[in-house]
Parts: C-alpha cells; sequence; structure tokens
C-alpha cells in the first residue's frame, strides 16, 4: 500500500474499478460516475508513464549532444533551420498524439522532450550569436517558457520539469560574490510554482517546491547570517507540520512528514553543536524570533486552527526548548531531552491516529537519538572492546523491543477496526 500526499494509491485504483462497476450495472449515471472518479485522482509511479519519460529525456540529451558534437562545421543559417525545426516538430507532434489521436503516453514525452529542447534552444542560439549574459538568466527564460507550457497543458511531468529548471536557477544564482537575491525566487515559488502544482495535483510537484523554498531561504543567510539557519529550519519544519495539521486535504501528510523530518532532523544534526552562538547574530535572530512568536500567538487565535491548539502549543514549546539550547549554552543532555520529548509526542499522535508513517518516524528517530546518547557518552567512560559488545547487545534488545511494541499498537488498530 502506498500513499503520496495523502492518497492512498491502492485505494484509488480499486474505488476506480468500483464507479465503473456502478455505472454498468446502472446504479450511477456516467455523469455521476465521471463526478467519482475526479475525486480518486490516478497515481503518477507507474511504469508505463515513467518508461516514456526517461525515453524522452535519454532523446533529448541525444540531440543535444549531437548537436554539440557537429556544432562547428554547420554552418549558421542551418543552425537555425536546425534548432527551430526540431522544436516546431516535437510540438506539432505532441499536440497531435496528445489531444487529436488521444495517445496520452506518446503525447506527454514529446511535452516533455520539447520543454528540454526548449531549454537547449535558447543556450545554442546564445552561443551562434556569442552573447555574454549572466547565464542563470537563460535558465530562468527556459524556466518561465516551460511553466508557460505547464499551465497550459496541465502535465504533470511538465511541471515536475518546470520546477527542477527554476530549482537549477535559483542554486545557479547563488555564488560567494554573488549573494542571492531572494524576493524574485520567492515571487515565482508562491505566485507561480506552488499554484501550478496544486493545479496539476501532484505531490512530487508539492514536494519539489517545499525543497526549493528550503534551499532558497538557506541561501539567502548562508552568507552573513549563518547562526540563525537552525532558526530557519526548524521554524520552517514546524509551518509545514502545522500546514499539514489544519485540515484533511490532498496534501497533508506530505506537509507532516516533510516538517516533522525537518525538525527532528535539524535538533539531531545541531545537537552535536555545543557552541552555537546566536548571539552572534543578535538583530537577525530576535527578529526571527519575534516572527516565531506571532506566527503561533497567531495561529493560537485563528478558528482554523483552533482543532490543533495543544499541538501548536506543544510545537511553539519545543521550538523554545531548541532555541534556548543554542543560545544559553545549555548542557549536552538537554537537547537530549528536549528530542525524547518530540519523538514521544510523534509516536503518541501517530498511534491516536493510526498513522503508520508517524509511528515508524517516531521509532527511527528515538532508535537513532538512543544510539547517538550512546555513542556520545558511554565511548567516554568504556573499555573499547565492552562499548562494542554493550552496543551489541544493545541495538538487538531495542530492535525487539520496538518491533514488539510496533506490532502491538498496528494489532490493536486492526482490533478497532474489526
Amino acid at each position: 500500500m502506498i500513499r503520496i500526499g495523502g492518497v492512498n494509491i491502492s485505494r484509488n485504483s480499486w474505488v476506480k474499478k468500483e464507479i465503473e462497476l456502478w455505472r454498468n450495472d446502472g446504479l450511477i449515471s456516467p455523469e455521476q460516475a465521471q463526478l467519482l472518479s475526479s475525486r480518486y485522482p490516478e497515481t503518477e509511479l507507474r511504469a508505463t508513464s515513467i518508461l516514456p519519460m526517461l525515453g524522452a529525456i535519454l532523446l533529448g540529451v541525444g540531440i543535444i549532444l549531437f548537436f554539440a558534437a557537429n556544432w562547428p562545421i554547420i554552418p549558421v543559417a542551418v543552425k537555425l533551420i536546425l534548432i527551430l525545426s526540431t522544436l516546431f516538430t516535437c510540438h506539432y507532434f505532441a499536440y497531435k498524439y496528445r489531444y487529436e489521436k488521444n495517445n496520452i503516453w506518446l503525447g506527454n514525452s514529446l511535452l516533455l522532450l520539447g520543454g528540454i529542447l526548449f531549454g537547449a534552444a535558447i543556450f545554442l542560439i546564445a552561443q551562434i550569436y556569442n552573447i555574454n549574459a549572466y547565464y542563470p538568466n537563460g535558465i530562468l527564460f527556459w524556466a518561465l517558457g516551460v511553466l508557460l507550457m505547464a499551465w497550459v497543458t496541465r502535465e504533470r511531468s511538465v511541471t515536475i520539469l518546470t520546477i527542477l529548471i527554476l530549482l537549477a536557477w535559483t542554486i545557479s544564482d547563488f555564488s560567494k560574490t554573488h549573494p542571492l537575491i531572494p524576493w524574485l525566487h520567492l515571487l515565482i515559488l508562491f505566485l507561480l510554482a506552488f499554484p501550478l502544482a496544486y493545479r496539476v495535483r501532484s505531490a512530487i510537484a508539492v514536494f519539489l517546491c517545499q525543497v526549493w523554498l528550503v534551499i532558497t531561504l538557506l541561501m539567502s543567510i548562508s552568507s552573513n547570517y549563518e547562526h540563525i539557519i537552525p532558526l530557519v529550519l526548524i521554524f520552517l519544519g514546524s509551518a509545514f507540520y502545522l500546514r499539514g495539521r489544519q485540515g484533511e486535504e490532498l496534501y497533508s501528510l506530505l506537509y507532516v512528514a516533510t516538517g516533522m523530518v525537518m525538525v527532528l532532523t535539524t535538533m539531531l544534526v545541531f545537537s552535536l553543536f555545543s557552541d552555537w552562538d546566536l548571539l552572534y547574530v543578535i538583530t537577525p535572530a530576535m527578529v526571527l524570533l519575534g516572527a516565531m512568536l506571532i506566527g503561533f500567538i497567531t495561529l493560537l487565535l485563528l478558528p482554523s486552527y483552533r482543532h490543533i491548539r495543544m499541538e501548536i502549543a506543544a510545537v511553539g514549546l519545543i521550538n523554545l526548548m531548541f532555541i534556548s539550547y543554542l543560545t544559553l549554552a545549555l548542557p549536552n543532555f538537554f537537547i537530549y531531552f528536549v528530542l525524547f520529548v518530540a519523538i514521544v509526542l510523534v509516536i503518541l499522535q501517530g498511534s491516536g491516529q493510526h498513522n503508520r508513517f508517524m509511528l515508524n518516524l517516531g521509532l527511527v528517530f528515538f532508535y537513532i537519538t538512543v544510539l547517538r546518547g550512546y555513542f556520545d557518552y558511554a565511548s567516554r567512560y568504556m573499555d573499547r572492546s565492552l562499548f562494542f559488545i554493550i552496543g551489541g547487545v544493545l541495538l538487538l534488545l531495542m530492535g525487539w523491543w520496538l518491533n514488539r511494541q510496533r506490532g502491538k499498537i498496528v494489532s490493536t488498530w486492526r482490533d478497532e477496526h474489526e
């Protein structure tokens, strides 16, 4: 059983088959069948869809390499004719197969190939005329062209390609001599990329937008304000988590999962640093802390978040304890306490909501945290052979206990359903 963004793929396939049977038996009208089917989108992860997409990508790379190998000997006029005719031919047949012959997989593959060739055309024409421009701008123009295609066609593979190109643009736009100006990247992300991902109902595209947001913020502060990186990560992870917990929607599980992984991983990684001093950048740190405080208070007051106020308070408290550890140079065992509090809350919530992902995630981080603490403290006071012997026994006992507890919880869920 696979879940993508909160959608159960095997369940969706089963429901669609049942709807078709109901329509054939005359229990529902064709209009009702179409309406019900639209509520259960088809999965993106099918071999019959993935293989043609991979073929389109390989074909695009092959065409680009062919042009690159023979480029110097081709006359300029022939170069332009080859570029434009290849683009036109690819998009013409993409439209013909996708919309006229209803050959969806071939049409979508040609659309993806057309998006790749559009970028190649931009850079090849720039090379023909020796245009010495800032090269990330070429990636941006490529992304905007493919973005328009994705909006018109609503094709998921083209949408994913668009966001990958925009992500490449953000990464290429950053350097030590050229600090990233985040406002344009964030503007395109929130006004174009996120709405497009929701429009085509692609969990992969939504996840890539989340990754793009994290990378953009980290690159924006890494040059001058690297000391507030843990604050940004835990605040953004908390925001993702609470966004997912706001209500039942298509991507609620995706937001919850991303947020929990970000928060727990940030605390685990930065527990390795005992001398992290936020006072080094007091002004931006205070601004960010003020924004976090205002954000949590606002969520507590909003009626749409009324049903998760206890969770908001718990997340805020965990944020406060983690920030206290980074700022006040508290003992190392304090961060273990904070981690265990967060992990226990995740396990309890996964158990209470019958959510296997949250339960497994909490158990995995519990496992990692115990091992981290063991290697951190036991290695200081034990003989090397004794250290490994006890560590091996601890791993075996912990694995047995965790699997047993997980089995009990899952069997309880089955009993309740029966």
